[in-house]
């Protein structure tokens, strides 16, 4: 088949699966949760950690964002379809990533 025929078949953008998408952010908010440590007895921590390494909320963070982009577009920036949630998962996306140093 000529490329030409192709184009009108295929679709620029792939469906997403709302079951892994769901998944995924899921799983963002696990890793990412604010816990109170398991510390041994006599000991008192006051405050909160996140709940898995730094590495696992990066990575996760770049999924979820990638899934908000095609969803929500202008969730970032507080665009027209922007909520209250999406401004609340702006802010904890951006939570997990090392500062730059400038």
């Amino acid at each position: 088949m000529k490329m030409s025929a192709l184009r009108g078949r295929m679709s620029p953008v792939a469906k997403m699966d709302p079951e892994w998408a769901i998944t995924e952010i899921d799983a963002f908010l696990h890793v990412t949760a604010q816990v109170v440590p398991d510390t041994g007895p006599g000991v008192v921590y006051f405050g909160t950690v996140m709940r898995g390494p730094q590495t696992d909320a990066t990575a996760r963070a770049h999924v979820v964002e990638q899934i908000l982009d095609r969803t929500l577009p202008g969730w970032r920036n507080g665009g027209p379809r922007t909520t209250r949630t999406t401004r609340g998962f702006a802010t904890r996306l951006s939570a997990p990533r090392p500062r730059s140093r400038g």
